[in-house]
C-alpha cells in the first residue's frame, strides 16, 4: 500500500493499516522488512530522496505459525542452501541438509549469495522486470511493477512448497511468477483487464519455461 501527501505532509497510510489490522482484525506483526532501493527516483519537492519501501509480516496467531529460515551454504556455479523449502537434489531426493536450487530458481542467484536473511532486502527497481514484460506485450504499460527478487524471501520463509499464495493486487503478476517457480500455487485479483492479461502471458511464458505446459487462465 503506498503513502499519500496531504497538505504537503505524508498520511502514513501502510502504518495505518497495519494498526487498523492488529487492533481492529486479530492480526499481529511479526516481521517488518525494508526494501532498500539501490537506485531509488529522485523527489523533487523538499523532500529526502524515497529510497525504501516496506514489507509487513502478520500473522493471526503469533504463538503458532510457520516460518522456514534458509541460509546460504556456498556459493559454487550451482546455488546451494541450507533448510530452503521445496529443494531437491540432483538425483531428485529431498535432503535434510544440502539443498539444490534447479532451472528455476537460478535467475534469484544473484539476490540469494546477497542477503543474509536479515530484515533488509537491497537491490534495484523493476527495470529489468518492465523490459521482460515490454517483450510480451509493449502495448501495455505497468506504472508500479514489482521487481522479481522481492517476493523470494517472503514466499521462502512463510509458505511450504506446495502452499497457495494470494495477490489481491496482483497487478503484472510478478508475485505469483516467483511463487510458480518456487513450487507454490497461485491466486490473484487484478480489477485492471489489461494488467490481467498481462500477467497471464506472462505466468503462461513461465510454465512452458518449467513445465512444458500452460496452465494459467482468467476467471
Amino acid at each position: 500500500m503506498g503513502d499519500k501527501i496531504l497538505n504537503n505532509a505524508f498520511q502514513m497510510i501502510p502504518e495505518r493499516l497495519v494498526l487498523k489490522l492488529c487492533e481492529e482484525h486479530g492480526w499481529h506483526l511479526i516481521n517488518t522488512i525494508v526494501w532498500a532501493k539501490s537506485n531509488a527516483l529522485p523527489r523533487d519537492n523538499k523532500r529526502l530522496t524515497p529510497s525504501y519501501e516496506k514489507v509487513y509480516h502478520l500473522v493471526l496467531d503469533p504463538q503458532n505459525y510457520y516460518f522456514e529460515e534458509y541460509k546460504i551454504w556456498d556459493k559454487n556455479l550451482k546455488l546451494k542452501v541450507v533448510n530452503a523449502p521445496g529443494g531437491r537434489t540432483e538425483n531428485g531426493n529431498t535432503p535434510s541438509k544440502r539443498v539444490m536450487l534447479t532451472k528455476g530458481y537460478k535467475k534469484f542467484r544473484d539476490f540469494l549469495e546477497a542477503q543474509k536473511v536479515m530484515d533488509v532486502i537491497k537491490g534495484p527497481n523493476a527495470s529489468t522486470r518492465q523490459k521482460s514484460l515490454q517483450g510480451l506485450k509493449p502495448e501495455i504499460d505497468h506504472p508500479a511493477l514489482m521487481t522479481e527478487y522481492l517476493p523470494v524471501l517472503p514466499i521462502l520463509s512463510a509458505s511450504k512448497e506446495g502452499d497457495t499464495v494470494l495477490d489481491p493486487f496482483s497487478g503484472s503478476g510478478t508475485v505469483g511468477k516467483v511463487a510458480l517457480l518456487f513450487g507454490r500455487k497461485y491466486i490473484g485479483y487484478e480489477i485492471n483487464p489489461e494488467f490481467a492479461r498481462l500477467s497471464i502471458a506472462d505466468l503462461n511464458t513461465t510454465l512452458l519455461e518449467m513445465d512444458g505446459d500452460e496452465i494459467a487462465e482468467a476467471a
